[in-house]
């Protein structure tokens, strides 16, 4: 008994502690200080209940801190119980958000009274919600800060949602007249609210309606409060019987209940049938008919406090940019969600790392985005920046994954920080191509459905989501060096890559590599205009501009000629005084297929439209690694002394890019690579000899062009200079995966003189870095060639388990065996391990190893052949005369 009931404890422990896991959030709750507090009226009707729950459950799976749901009478947990639930899980500053429709409401203040916010209860009655008398309010006993937000009040959320409620409805809309069926205030100050919020209200659901072709001939409100006007009633008679309109009555609540089953369609009742509609149950409020809105509402008014509001310095002024001024502006120009909340998330992460100790300065923003000029966060830019400092670029018939990236500029300090949205935050990467398809016309309606639910999930993710797990960001600084006369001067991203309609490829480069370059050759120290020089492997204007403004006239080599190619984009940066340069080669992965093809095209004015659009399309994708990639993902860099003390001045020759011989070291590794094409690394005690020293050089192809196959990268010549290879060396190659088919992988090969052909060698392959590695004992020609994947064998049979086996020491060989059809087992499943093996028995096991076909008993000799059990008579006749398995004995 005693183990029996350890079991279920056990067994309970278990199920405790799986459930415990899963109600932790997909992202991990670090001690955090903030948690939210859903405040709801409460009705002792679980009609009306049970969706409140509902949507706080959904909350607590989509914040990243402590939600907790207080009732404000009537029902348990009321807002003490949710408050101590918060103060358990230590919350030190409660964000409490109504879920109400008004601000206006008595019950507000009832709530700041229980939540410590006014010392008094306020005088007059309440809206009531049908369900008796008020109860005696208990105060809650925060541990920390408390701070309450408005309730829904005339939020575009819940303008969408009665537009969709009235749209329904609709049969003849010039004929016909919206109401907005609501509680009401029994106070001037609360009433007057109501009015202006309904009446907001009604025009937001007007302007939806008719962008969708439905003009109504007019949508007024009535109140459900006793001694309120209009009241429903009156709004009704006035449309029906003074307008001639059929009335579309829609109740402006929370959830169904007393009012939406029982007050309303009672005063509806006074009228004839065919004077009115009134929604169907399960559609008569804001959380039964859409609660993913009523979600929503509720995560806006919470990410209104959650996430940092931010201060903003502009004409004379300090004024706070909230999530409700972003969603103004940006409505104001005919913009809105989710929009709005990204740019309000973007100045979140952002304008405090450009301005971390004061306001941001709205006259020294900018902002650059590579999402179309359209997108609806750039109202909220314009209105903190001015438009002549925002700048979008993107095409609003495509956006891709690239698209919502975004540049902030301080441009007072030429501090600079890139941000890009993860795709994850739209649902995954298919999210544009859909949205494409819509902007397009080319969606069905199927589509279009689906686009807006990724949308809905975009917001959610925009309100709900840290900003780690929204974003990816990179600051960087801008390049600073000292000029001839000892000023310090700053070139910003901005100065070398923003221009008017674009961002330019090269400058990019120029400033991604030239703060590299700095950080190899000069660490903290400040370099300083002619003291270091500039070569390029490609001359455009883009690379000179960004060369002569940072190096200065002189001090920079540009090289190649038109058309280039991946092979030209390489840079080095010396410095004059120690002769260290810093050569950073990119990594032909970086340029898309047609990115050269296209740029060439687009140079001789012979590309079509749709080729030019394709060509800035792959432009922005050859950008966004510079912003944010790691170095060693898109370029090749080493670090080497040149020989004498540099030269200067435009007739600076290039550095080798396909040579590079190293001394071999005694008692280190020693690393000799051609960036971008080769890396030998030699281990002490490799090589034996005095002065010896590896060389390494890129030569020409002509003997990999007689091998038949793709070769991906360069062919290399890899020596040894007094001295011998009595070790082994590691050699990495990097190759072009552009130019592997579907079906081939990346193999090295190496040239055998006295037979005049490639020999296979195994490698490891890492497909992402473009690198394939293989170690060898020998030095001659190498390279990369594309060859067909290897087929891999089938897998092995599975092991045949006997029941009586089972913990045997031999049942996996017996297993094996089994399966692969050697020995076989008993009808009943079983083996019988213990049993004698035959002469027969052994034989059998033999033949079948051999795969040796059963000879014919008609042939079989011996004179005990009568004895032979007839399943091993075949088996014994091949074994003794097929390979003279067996013998038998003399007699």
């Amino acid at each position: 008994m005693r183990k029996a009931f350890t079991r279920i404890a056990q067994c309970f422990l278990i199920i405790m502690f799986t459930f415990l896991i899963a109600a932790i959030p997909v992202y991990g709750r670090e001690p955090i200080s903030k948690g939210i507090l859903v405040v709801a009226h409460g009705v002792n009707d679980p009609n009306w209940t049970n969706p409140v729950w509902e949507v706080v459950y959904e909350l607590k799976n989509n914040f990243p801190c402590p939600v907790a749901l207080g009732f404000l009478e009537f029902v348990e947990p009321g807002i003490p119980d949710g408050v101590e639930e918060l103060n358990q899980a230590g919350v030190n500053k409660i964000i409490a958000v109504p879920l109400f429709i008004s601000s206006y409401s008595n019950h507000i203040e009832e709530i700041r009274y229980v939540l410590g916010l006014r010392e008094d209860l306020p005088g007059g009655g309440h809206e009531g919600h049908g369900a008796g008398h008020e109860e005696d309010l208990e105060r809650a006993r925060p541990q920390g800060e408390v701070v309450l937000t408005p309730a829904i009040d005339d939020h575009p959320l819940m303008a969408e949602v009665l537009a969709e409620q009235i749209g329904l409805l609709v049969k003849d809309p010039a004929n016909e007249i919206g109401i907005l069926a609501a509680h009401g205030s029994d106070t001037e100050e609360g009433q007057k609210g109501w009015v202006d919020n309904l009446k907001s209200l009604g025009g937001q659901i007007q302007e939806r309606l008719e962008n969708k072709g439905i003009r109504l001939k007019d949508i007024k409100h009535g109140f459900v409060f006793e001694g309120l006007t209009p009241s429903v009633r009156e709004a009704v008679y006035e449309a029906v019987y003074t307008d001639g309109a059929t009335a579309l009555v829609v109740p402006v609540m929370i959830s169904e209940g007393y009012f939406t089953g029982h007050k309303i369609p009672g005063i509806l009742k006074e009228f004839p049938k065919d004077t009115y509609r009134y929604p169907e149950n399960g559609q008569r409020a804001l959380i039964t008919f859409k609660k993913s809105y009523a979600s929503r509402l509720v995560e806006w008014r919470a990410a209104g406090k959650l996430w940092p509001q931010l201060e903003v310095a502009k004409a004379g002024e300090t004024l706070e940019l909230t999530l409700d001024k972003c969603q103004e502006i940006a409505q104001a120009a005919g913009k809105g969600y989710p929009c709005s909340v990204l740019a309000f998330r973007l100045a979140g992460v952002t304008l405090p790392i450009l301005w971390p100790d004061s306001p941001m300065a709205a006259d020294d923003l900018m902002v650059v985005s590579l999402l179309p000029p359209d997108a609806g966060s750039k109202p909220v830019f314009d209105y903190l920046a001015g438009p002549a400092d925002v700048k979008y670029l993107g095409n609003w018939k495509k956006i891709t994954p690239v698209s919502p990236t975004f540049i902030f500029s301080n441009k007072a300090t030429g501090e600079t920080v890139f941000i890009h949205v993860k795709p994850d935050t739209f649902g995954g990467e298919d999210f544009f191509a859909l949205r494409n398809k819509v902007v397009n016309g080319q969606a069905s309606a199927k589509e279009k459905v689906a686009l807006k639910a990724r949308q809905d999930l975009l917001l959610k993710n925009l309100l709900t989501r840290p900003a780690e797990t929204v974003f990816t960001w990179k600051k960087a600084p801008p390049l600073s060096v000292s000029s001839l006369n000892g000023a310090l001067q700053k070139f910003s991203y901005a100065d070398l890559a923003v221009e008017e309609k674009k961002l330019c490829v090269c400058g990019s480069f120029g400033f991604r590599l030239l703060g590299e370059a700095f950080t190899l050759l000069y660490g903290e120290k400040l370099p300083q205009q002619g003291q270091f020089e500039a070569v390029s492997g490609w001359s455009t204007h883009g690379i000179e501009d960004a060369l002569k403004l940072v190096a200065g006239e002189g001090n920079y080599a540009l090289f190649g000629e038109e058309p280039f190619n991946a092979d030209n984009y390489y840079l080095a940066v010396t410095d004059k005084a120690t002769s260290r340069t810093a050569f950073f080669k990119v990594k032909p992965s970086l340029f898309p297929a047609e990115f050269f093809a296209l740029r060439n095209k687009v140079k001789q004015d012979t590309a079509t439209p749709e080729e030019k659009a394709r060509f800035q399309e792959l432009r922005l994708q050859v950008i966004w690694p510079l912003l944010f990639k790691p170095t060693e993902e898109i370029f090749s860099v080493s670090l080497y002394t040149k020989g004498g003390t540099g030269g200067g001045g435009s007739g600076a020759l290039p550095p080798s890019v396909d040579k590079v011989e190293k001394p071999v070291q005694a008692r280190v590794t020693t690393v000799a690579e051609v960036p971008g094409k080769v890396k030998v690394e030699v281990p002490a005690g490799a090589v034996s000899g005095t002065n010896a020293a590896i060389v390494v050089e890129v030569v020409d192809d002509k003997k990999a062009s007689g091998a038949g196959i793709t070769l991906l990268g360069k062919v290399v010549d890899i020596k040894l200079k007094n001295g011998a290879l009595r070790g082994r060396i590691t050699i990495t190659f990097y190759f072009d995966k552009n130019k592997l088919g579907k079906d081939q992988e990346p193999t090295v090969f190496c040239y055998d003189e006295k037979q005049g052909k490639w020999v296979r060698l195994e490698g490891a392959v890492d497909a992402d870095k473009e690198m394939v590695t293989v170690t060898v004992d020998h030095l001659t020609l190498f390279a990369v060639f594309a060859v067909a994947k290897k087929v891999q064998p089938p897998p092995p049979p599975p092991v045949v388990i006997f029941k009586d086996m089972q913990g045997h020491w031999a049942a996996n060989a017996v297993g094996k065996l089994a399966a692969m059809g050697i020995v076989s087992g008993y009808s009943d499943g079983t083996f019988k391990p213990e049993n004698d093996l035959t002469r027969a028995g052994v034989t059998v096991i033999l033949t079948r190893a051999l795969k040796l076909a059963p000879g014919q008993e008609e042939k079989l000799k011996f004179k005990d052949g009568a004895a032979i059990p007839a399943w091993a008579r075949g088996a014994v006749l091949a074994a003794a005369k097929g390979v003279k398995t067996i013998k038998c004995w003399e007699e």
